[in-house]
Formats: C-alpha cells, structure tokens, sequence
C-alpha cells in the first residue's frame, strides 16, 4: 500500500519533573477567516489525489470502537482506540498482529489511556495513561520499555521542535487552569514552561458543557494546538507558540446556543483542515481565502447520522494524509435507508462507489479505513 512511506514525526521518551517558567502565548501572524457557506457534501477529488482503503481484520482482540489516532512506519498500522483503552498493531494489509488493553491495577495498568503519541526516530509508542499519571513507552513489538510517573493528568501530546506539548485540562472544578499547556525539553528531558493559550475572561466560555469528539493536539507541517475557546488555532514552531487562525463563525449566529469548538486541526501547504462542532470538515483554500463548511464528508451517505465520514483523522508529520473510517453497520443501515427514500421518490444524492462498497462489506466486520493524500 502506497501509503506506508517514511512518515516524519518526531516524538521522545521523558522523565519525571515539574514546569518551572509559566508565559503567556503570543500572537503574532495571525490569519482570520471568515467561514462563507455550508455545503452538503465534500467532493474528494476537490482537495485530495485519490484514496486507499484498509478493512481492519476483525477478531475478539482486534475490534474498535472509535479509532481517535493513526501511526503508520516499518509497514505497520497502530490505531488507537480511547474508548476501548487499546492499541492495535495491524499489517500494512489490516491483519492483526498484537494489542495493548492493560486496564486494572496491577504493575504497568491503568483505568483509562488518554492517548498515544508516536516516537517515529527512536521507533517508540508513548501511551499517556490516567490512573496512575504515567507515561509508558513500549516498541513496535509492544515490549514495555520505560515508564515514567507524571504530577498532573495530560490529555494528549504531540511533538514539535524537539519539545513535547503536553496538554492538560482546562478546567478545574468548573474554572479556568492557571496554565495547562506545559511544554517538555527532549535534549535536557525537562519541564521547561507552562502556558496558557486562552483568554480566561472570554464570556460563556466556561458555561459549554458539550463534548466533540477530536484531538486538540496534532501534528502536520507543525504542531497545531486547539481550545475550548471558539474559533481559536494556535502553533508551536521554532521554539515558540502562538496564535495562528482566527476562525469567524458569525454567519451562523443565528444558532447562539451551539458553542463551535474546533478539533483534529490539519495544514498543507494550500489547505487547513479541521472539525467543529455541528459543522462536519471545514476546509480553508489559502490560495482564495474560503472556508466552507462540508457536513457529509468524502462517503456522501445521506441520513448516516453518527457515522464517522464526517470526522477526518490527521495521520501526523508532513505526509500530508488524513483518514475517514467508516462502520459497517452504520454502512448497511445507510444502505437500507436510501433505498427505503428512492421508493419513496425522494432526491437522494449518493456516491455509488462507496454504495457498492458498503453492499460488498460484512455488518460485523471491523473498521473500514481509507486514506487520503490532501494536494
């Protein structure tokens, strides 16, 4: 599969310590975009160079529930699965190799993984766990190699510059965290700074209870970081972070009550892709300065709801990939339904080759995974 090339993203193992300087983020360069419509659907030939397709081996080890990150090196494909607490190591084909589920107490347990970053130069899988605050690193045979106990839960990680941009939790007890963004040294394996890249006063930003599912860390040309603030995407390059895209949502004020909060941000030289709450894939053209909205994603399947299509994941590094995984029972369901509506002469528009895909698909198979090139 083409897609197996050397990947570039740079993460590390690290030790123990607390964050001693505390900054604010600067904002400088700052890019703001206008959100001018919301289409229906995304036209894949539009903004990437075709697709390939994994269907992932299904067994009683295998299974996913929702795949929230994608490593892909040495011809193999580590998907990580939150809900399950799991790790999935499957061939470059989709047949299962190993897992890690270390769920419980004992030695080198945990009661939830965060998430699970990827050392792509030391060939090294970073599980940030909860319960105990821990990092534990293994290889790509899922041999436990070190483990390092954390001060603070980090709910997600990426690399950048040869620093680790650890993410903490924003809110403690309902209130702003002084700083939550603590930023870690791999030359000197230290907490080098902590910062807060928000502004703490922004009104109802704390009164949003909604949950989008999506990372606020990725990694593309750099590392892009997202908050609970609406509109906001900030960079770390060069050793430094700052506040890059402001995104303007005002044309949908009509609904007032739905807080847009942005996840899974991806950059290319021509595009900024990302997500936001109720708005499906979002695609900024640097070249002509237009944001659309896209709710249906590259699949095209009308009344999918709660399928995954309308939800990209970043693959990381300068590879320029995302992917779209797709259920098969959400499949076969979108299946009956549009043919339920053309009886009943209804206009339904509909991608025929991935109906003919989802026909071919067996309702308890595990995930289906196409991968993307974005021009």
């Amino acid at each position: 599969m083409r897609v197996f090339a050397s990947f570039c993203i740079f993460l590390f193992v690290f030790g123990c310590s607390t964050p001693s300087e505390k900054k604010e983020l600067k904002s400088h360069d700052i890019t703001h975009v206008k959100l001018g419509m919301v289409d229906s659907k995304l036209i894949d030939s539009d903004f990437f160079n075709g697709s390939e397709s994994i269907i992932l081996e299904s067994n009683q080890f295998s299974m996913l529930k929702i795949i929230d990150r994608i490593f892909i090196d040495e011809n193999k494909l580590f998907v990580f699965d939150a809900a399950s607490d799991k790790l999935v190591c499957f061939d470059k084909n989709g047949k299962y190799l190993k897992h890690i589920q270390n769920v419980g107490r004992g030695p080198n347990e945990y009661s939830s993984l965060m998430d699970v970053v990827h050392d792509i130069a030391n060939k090294r899988l970073l599980l940030i766990t909860d319960y105990p605050y821990s990092i534990l690193t293994y290889d790509y045979e899922f041999n436990l190699i070190d483990k390092v106990t954390l001060d603070d839960l980090y709910l997600s990680g990426v690399v950048a510059d040869k620093s680790l941009i650890l993410l903490r939790s924003e809110l403690e007890n309902m209130l702003p965290s002084d700083f939550y963004l603590d930023i870690y040294d791999l030359k000197t394996k230290s907490f080098i700074e902590s910062r807060l890249p928000i502004d703490a006063n922004d009104k109802g930003l704390y009164n949003q209870t909604g949950i989008f599912r999506g990372k606020q860390v990725t990694s593309s040309t750099s590392a892009l970081i997202t908050t609970k603030e609406e509109g906001l995407i900030y960079e770390f390059s060069s050793g430094d972070a700052k506040l890059k895209y402001v995104i303007d949502f005002s044309v949908l004020r009509d609904e007032p009550t739905v807080w847009r909060q942005i996840a899974n941000p991806f950059e290319t030289e021509n595009y900024l892709l990302f997500n936001a709450t109720d708005l499906g894939i979002l695609v900024y053209d640097k070249n002509i300065n237009e944001l659309t909205s896209y709710t249906q994603g590259v699949g095209n399947f009308n009344y999918l709801g709660g399928a995954t299509m309308n939800r990209f994941i970043p693959i990381g590094g300068d590879n320029n990939l995302v992917a779209f995984v797709y259920d098969p029972a959400l499949m076969k369901q979108a299946e009956k339904n549009i043919q339920v509506f053309k009886e009943q002469n209804k206009d339904v528009q509909v991608n025929n080759d991935y109906l003919d895909f989802a026909k071919a698909v067996d309702i308890n198979s595990n995930k289906i995974i196409f991968f993307y090139s974005v021009k």
